[in-house]
């Protein structure tokens, strides 16, 4: 065919086995064959020293030629009077490869499940097919990508389609026949590869604990190039089956949950994207957590009622209360028994005991307690307790009185005019 690379043929003057018997030591004379239209060498002519050898460069051109196959020989006249003339065949095989394949499925539009089998076809025609002359590829959005090659020339071929999700892929048949010409097609328009949609839960995720009735925000990712609207539902799991908490959602990432009431520590949420092509994808916390749905227990007050303090050091002391999710207290001091106002606020405390730091005005005082586990439950409060603050300072219009008294004695009942004033 014009541009295939020249063919050599050597002879060498003192190769008897190649030309068939012996040469005499004469000169090689070459000659050509001028009347083959599609052949031509080079050198026509020339000589050969026995001992050495010539090259013969040979070029051929197919133009105006049909497929079909096609014979020439080289003739080579040396001195020898018994073989004067050496011939050597030249054989030539034309096909035309220009348009002989076409892929036919899949050809565009088409949804193709991630890890399903579907069966690749098309057709291929030519006069010079060897036994496997087929490679495949699809196109990924960036890249071809080799499904197979050296398949048999049967117009089919059954692939597992890759577990990915693409909208503009494309497959690509190639024919390559024995003269090395290669004739390919691909998919008139992009198909989609349409895998599950890859789902994750964010949280809950393992170890929270949530308050039974409270409202919890449920988060999660989902991802895939067909998913519609409404494609989320939402799951609990209550310790022995899954629950429906939301269906048809949008994939908006979060939802506002009502935790029900119950209690179970062994909960998990599960999420789901369906899409478009019916592939549904899954995720879950990765570990439990606890719905609580039960307060803790109400503490007791240990310190008693009207209790004096005199140095402005006030300890109050009450029950410890145990909670599977740890408790933390909330303590309230007023001086109204209502608490409307309370003097002291004190959240998180860790320990059933706690000494007030900054000092209280003289007065009588009401406090209370309450008990918060890690959910938000809340226990009762407390019966509130008192306590008095009295820190033993005298008055100073009781001091003036006392000093007035002794001027007098003083003075042995003379008439004393003394002045003050009261202060506080």
């Amino acid at each position: 065919a014009a541009g295939l690379p020249p063919i050599h043929v050597m002879v060498e003057g003192a190769n008897p086995e190649y030309l068939g018997q012996r040469l005499l030591d004469d000169t090689l004379m070459i000659g050509g064959a001028e009347e083959c239209p599609w052949l031509d060498e080079n050198p026509k002519t020339g000589e050969v020293e026995p001992g050495s050898y010539a090259a013969i460069t040979l070029s051929i051109d197919t133009t105006g030629l049909a497929a079909g196959e096609y014979s020439a020989e080289i003739r080579i006249e040396n001195s020898d009077p018994d073989r004067s003339i050496v011939a050597i065949p030249v054989r030539l095989n034309v096909d035309d490869m220009a348009t002989m394949m076409t892929v036919t499925s899949p050809n565009g539009g088409e949804y193709w499940v991630g890890g399903s089998a579907e069966e690749i076809t098309w057709t291929a025609t030519g006069t010079n097919l060897g036994a496997t002359p087929i490679s495949i590829e699809y196109y990924d959005g960036s890249s071809w990508v080799a499904v197979a090659s050296g398949e048999a020339n049967g117009g089919t071929f059954p692939w597992t389609v890759p577990s990915l999700n693409i909208s503009d892929a494309k497959i690509r048949v190639i024919a390559t026949d024995l003269a090395g010409n290669m004739s390919s097609d691909e998919s008139d328009a992009v198909f989609t590869i349409d895998s599950a949609p890859e789902v994750s839960v964010t949280n809950p995720n393992g170890g929270e604990h949530w308050a039974g009735g409270s409202l919890q925000g449920i988060t999660w990712t989902a991802t895939d190039v067909n998913l519609g609207a409404t494609p989320i539902t939402i799951e609990y799991y209550d310790g022995s089956s899954w629950l429906a908490v939301a269906t048809d959602e949008p994939n908006d990432g979060s939802y506002i949950w009502t935790v029900p009431n119950l209690d179970i520590s062994n909960a998990m949420i599960r999420a789901s994207a369906t899409d478009l092509g019916g592939n549904t994808g899954v995720g879950q916390s990765d570990l439990m957590f606890t719905i609580d749905s039960t307060p803790p227990a109400e503490p007791v007050i240990a310190a008693g009622i009207d209790e004096m303090v005199t140095d402005n050091t006030v300890t109050l002391d009450w029950s410890d209360v145990s909670d599977s999710s740890g408790v933390v207290y909330y303590l309230e001091a007023d001086d109204d028994s209502d608490f409307s106002s309370p003097v002291l606020c004190e959240t998180d405390l860790t320990d059933s005991t706690y000494t007030l730091i900054s000092p209280l005005a003289d007065g009588t005082y009401y406090w209370r307690i309450r008990a918060i586990d890690s959910a938000g439950n809340e226990s009762g409060w407390t019966d509130g307790g008192c306590f008095k603050v009295d820190t033993g300072v005298s008055s100073p219009v009781g001091l003036i009185i006392g000093v007035i008294v002794g001027a007098v004695i003083l003075a042995g009942l003379a008439y004393v005019a003394l002045h003050w004033r009261r202060t506080h």
